[in-house]
This record gives structure tokens, sequence and C-alpha cells, in this order.
């Protein structure tokens, strides 16, 4: 129940991020890659505890919020890891990738 508390406070912190004007990239970057960090740790937690279905819902939330060049490499580091441990297939990466929003550049 945790790791489902995290995501869902996630979800909010993802929101609240969106909703924010930043006065400078620096502060963007810095707080987008400290979320898409915190998402990365429900992830592979939620593998580790085989707990399947948080483990979708998390990698559903990181793909939805990967929309921009910067999130994209973000999203390629953690599905990297994942594919190569086989924790996903490589179907399942490039699956999550179309559904995501940088499908529109791809």
């Amino acid at each position: 129940m945790e790791l489902r508390n995290r995501l869902d406070q996630i979800k909010i912190d993802l929101a609240a991020y969106y909703a924010s004007d930043f006065t400078n990239a620096e502060d963007d970057t810095r707080e987008n890659q400290s979320l898409k960090s915190r998402m990365r740790e429900v992830i592979f937690a939620a593998y580790d505890q085989h707990e399947h279905e948080l483990f979708n819902d998390a990698f559903d939330v990181l793909s939805k919020s990967t929309g921009c060049a910067e999130d994209y490499a973000i999203f390629v580091e953690i599905t990297d890891v994942l594919v190569d441990k086989n924790m996903i297939t490589l179907d399942r990466f490039r699956e999550l990738l179309h559904g995501s929003p940088c499908n529109r550049w791809l």
C-alpha cells in the first residue's frame, strides 16, 4: 500500500509541476528530474515486490508524462535498465513509447 500511496502522491505532484511557472530552466529541470526519479523508485520497487498492477500503473504515469526531449531522455534511461534486466520486453518498451506524448515525434 505504501508504494501505491507514493505513486498517488507523484501524480498529485506532477499536476502541480505542470501547473507551475518556473522562473528559470534549471528549477524546472531539477523538479522534473526529481519527479521522474521518484517514479523510477516506485517502478523498481513494484517490480521487486511483484506488484504487477502497480508496476504497470507507474509505467503508465511515466509514459504519459514523457512529452519533451528531456522527458524522453529520462524515459529511455529508465527503460534501458528495465530492458537490460529483462524486467520488460523490447516490445513492451515500444508499446510504452508509442503510447507516450513523444509519439508525435517518432
